[in-house]
């Protein structure tokens, strides 16, 4: 999942541009959607991925952390997410 899913959600809900912001959470409440704690846990989840991913000191305990059977169990969830953003979009 992208920011820009999120993003094109925003514009569809907001009719305006979104706000230059890589945060899934921020971008979900400012479209109205609704999140559980399960949702905001894993919009977290997502960012993470991106911000981890783009800073080095980051990126180390980052990749330790990112087992392959974690990866696998985040791009299901991540998956299911999409599709659920998806269908909102018109």
């Amino acid at each position: 999942m992208r920011p820009t899913d999120h993003k094109a959600l925003y514009a569809q809900e907001r009719n305006d541009h979104a706000p230059p912001t890589h945060n899934l959470q921020r971008l979900a409440l400012a479209c109205g959607l609704p999140l559980d704690e399960a949702k905001i846990e894993l919009l977290l989840a997502i960012t993470e991925f991106n911000l981890e991913a783009r800073y080095p000191d980051l990126k180390r305990s980052f990749r330790v952390r990112c087992t392959r059977d974690y990866a696998l169990a985040q791009i299901a969830r991540i998956e299911e997410t999409l599709a659920w953003l998806r269908s909102r979009l018109m």
